[in-house]
């Protein structure tokens, strides 16, 4: 069986499914990865086929494209949908089934036109329940927790419609997509989802279909062999365990709060380690506490190494804390890091997520003395994260995909 895994977006959003790539090759499938061009060696070192998807959409967060007109930001993503669609056509020539992510959310009409069966998987749960609201939009009354759901897919929709329909009609010959959009074909075709998460972090709500499943996080192991250069090596080794800092691809995004947290940081006690992601602030800030390291060195080996983690709260970087078992303080960006922070302090194993607006240094150096002397933190966390290292979430992935593929044939 041939199996197309499509994503686009940042390495969160292709490390985890190329850990699911990796399992399904093992377990006897053909599997091609269309993902960025950047990612083509990270993949196919790994014995995985690739194929190239153009246009990152984290380039829509560059400087120049967020000053662009609205008329000019509507042009790129309609540009961005149609080489998507039309590199996705590409890789999937051959499949007998396509797995799309949400940000490569072209991947159902790719199928659609194609005549394939299709999976959804995903980092964030999006499935309307009364359980929690909607990771992307914040708080909710309890009653109101299903309804968020329909007010975001509403919302998305009518943000996207214009696009997906031109697309469909004039790149793919497809019908229009009617009002309420997306989640209701979804849910309507039943289609299947996958959720790379731990039941542990966030358990399966019991007002879900049968249809959505929860499978476990789907880690890259090999990364845990990593060598690290003389630098990191004799810093690691010549104190005690550091703080990380990791803002992960959205350095040149959020350059000032970087800035502001690293500054902060420094003027703790404690030693750090910084990922500023492609942020310019390692020449503007200069401290012997303080090592700047770039994407180059793996989560799943560094975070082993650290005592205490700092972050902005995406899933793919919240999994990786969790499962080193690192206390974590998030300091949401945008999108559904609101929604990872709080759950991170339900648990006991971070502390309170700080909100942008009320980011100020003594919270920072406060979070940091929290983090790093609270006790009952530090042993939850480890204790969940012993937990998770015993899952193996992309055998249970793989397992939903054959189970559904069964009876599709």
């Amino acid at each position: 069986m041939n199996i197309s895994i499509l994503t686009v977006g940042s390495r969160g959003d292709v490390q985890p499914f190329l850990a699911l790539a990796i399992g399904l090759k093992e377990a006897g499938y053909n599997v091609k990865f269309g993902a960025n061009i950047e990612f083509k060696d990270f993949i196919e070192k790994r014995g995985i086929e690739f194929d190239a998807i153009r246009d990152n959409p984290m380039d829509a967060l560059k400087e120049e494209n967020r000053k662009a007109s609205s008329k000019e930001k509507r042009q790129l993503y309609y540009k961005f949908m149609t080489n998507w669609t039309l590199d996705g056509l590409k890789a999937a020539k051959n499949a007998d089934l396509i797995i799309f992510t949400p940000v490569y959310h072209v991947g159902y009409h790719v199928a659609e036109k194609l005549n394939i069966p299709c999976i959804k998987c995903s980092y964030s749960p999006y499935t309307p329940t009364k359980e929690f609201p909607n990771p992307f939009l914040g708080s909710f009354p309890k009653p109101l927790h299903k309804l968020s759901y329909t007010v975001y897919s509403t919302i998305e929709w009518m943000t996207i419609k214009n696009f997906t329909n031109r697309l469909r009609k004039e790149v793919l010959g497809l019908k229009p997509i009617p009002f309420p959009g997306m989640l209701s074909r979804l849910n309507k075709q039943k289609i299947p989802i996958i959720y790379g998460f731990s039941d542990r972090v966030v358990p399966r709500p019991n007002d879900w279909p049968e249809w959505i499943h929860v499978a476990g996080y789907w880690f890259l192991n090999d990364l845990e062999q990593y060598s690290p250069y003389s630098e990191l090596d004799e810093f690691l080794n010549s104190g005690e365990e550091p703080i990380y800092f990791d803002i992960g691809s959205l350095g040149f995004y959020s350059r000032d709060i970087v800035k502001q947290i690293i500054q902060a940081l420094a003027k703790t006690k404690y030693r750090v380690i910084a990922n500023p992601g492609k942020s310019d602030v390692i020449d503007q800030i200069k401290s012997d506490k303080i090592l700047f390291v770039d994407g180059s060195v793996p989560h799943a080996w560094i975070l082993f190494k650290v005592k205490a983690v700092i972050s902005h709260g995406g899933p793919s970087t919240v999994a990786s804390v969790l499962k080193a078992g690192k206390p974590l303080s998030i300091v949401p960006i945008y999108g559904d890091h609101k929604f990872w922070g709080k759950r991170v302090f339900e648990l006991g194993v971070g502390t309170r997520p700080i909100p942008i607006p009320k980011l100020n240094e003594k919270l920072i150096i406060d979070t940091a003395e929290e983090l790093m002397t609270n006790k009952s933190l530090g042993e939850k966390a480890e204790a969940l994260g012993e937990k998770i290292r015993k899952e193996n979430g992309v055998r249970n992935a793989v397992k939903i995909i054959e189970d559904y593929m069964s009876k599709t044939q």
